[in-house]
């Protein structure tokens, strides 16, 4: 097995009590058996403190939420209890991970950050050079990839490409992206807010977003910047979705569900700006991307739309 993460992947930080949207709020937290161990173990205040906080469904333990939806773990400068008295060594497997992801390959293993930390999002947004995946592991195995795991790279390949070029705009990179998928530009959804409003919901806040989709858009050419982000965003997009397909076979409306996302990320974000931008691809992360519902409705209402445009 080969693994491969992007090439600025360890220089990722938690911004800590400096992040405002918090992972230690709002999710459901569930404590892996080791651990569950450990805090069930802890002498003094802070183990009190932790079981206190914990509650058990049959064999899986989790933190029980206080009444403002926070960790009972959780500070009030939004620092960590665990990390502060005993390191980050201490914490579940899932804070340890979050917000990695993992795809998987018949002889290959891919990691990377998801948007749904503000940190994360910050770091895909701000990033000007195009993001390649470094090797940084092989154990040696003799397997080699499938066919089909060597075909969806290659396509892949050939989508990134597309937005890697600095000498396109983001108008031509649409029509390039989409006749590599022989998908007919320029793509228009259809009934796009009266979809996402059926989808589950997260934050209170995504209603007001959703609503930013009736406004008309004035035609305005896209600056390099801009471009450059929105370009980053789609190579996330593609990095993290498309390779399921090997399993689903759903290589088109995976691949338009990169374009899809960035065009509606910047429809819905109302300031110019790079923050502004970085913190809408954060919401719409954490209300798509982290729910399998949403997704597979995502990915069904995209297959619909890609039969819309099939050339007669």
């Amino acid at each position: 097995m080969k693994y491969y993460e992007p090439a600025d992947y360890r220089r990722f930080a938690c911004l800590k009590g400096a992040c405002k949207n918090t992972c230690c709020a709002g999710w459901e937290i569930d404590i892996d058996p080791d651990t569950a161990e450990l805090y069930r173990s802890l002498p003094g205040s802070l183990g009190e403190r932790a079981r206190s906080g914990m509650k058990r469904d049959g064999d899986v333990f989790s933190f029980r939420l206080n009444s403002q939806g926070r960790c009972p773990m959780l500070d009030p400068d939004g620092l960590c209890a665990l990390i502060r008295e005993l390191g980050e060594q201490a914490l579940c497997d899932i804070c340890t991970d979050h917000p990695r992801y993992r795809n998987w390959f018949s002889d290959r293993m891919e990691i990377g950050l998801g948007l749904c930390c503000e940190a994360a999002a910050r770091q895909a947004v701000f990033r000007r050079r195009p993001v390649r995946l470094l090797l940084t592991d092989d154990d040696g195995s003799e397997e080699s990839l499938r066919e089909a795991d060597k075909s969806l790279l290659s396509l892949r390949e050939d989508c990134l490409s597309v937005f890697w070029r600095n000498d396109l705009s983001w108008a031509q990179k649409e029509r390039r992206f989409l006749s590599r998928l022989k998908v007919r530009p320029p793509f228009v959804c259809c009934g796009e807010e009266a979809f996402l409003r059926g989808l589950e919901r997260l934050d209170p806040k995504w209603d007001e977003r959703l609503s930013l989709l009736r406004r008309p858009l004035p035609p305005r050419p896209v600056s390099s910047r801009r471009c450059l982000a929105l370009s980053q965003l789609a190579v996330y997009f593609l990095y993290r979705h498309l390779p399921d397909a090997v399993f689903d076979g759903l290589t088109v409306p995976r691949a338009l569900f990169a374009l899809w996302a960035v065009r509606l990320i910047g429809r819905m974000t109302v300031s110019p700006s790079l923050p502004a931008l970085a913190d809408t691809a954060r919401m719409f992360s954490a209300e798509i991307e982290y729910s399998d519902e949403n997704l597979a409705a995502c990915f069904a209402y995209l297959q619909g739309q890609a039969v819309r445009s099939e050339p007669a």
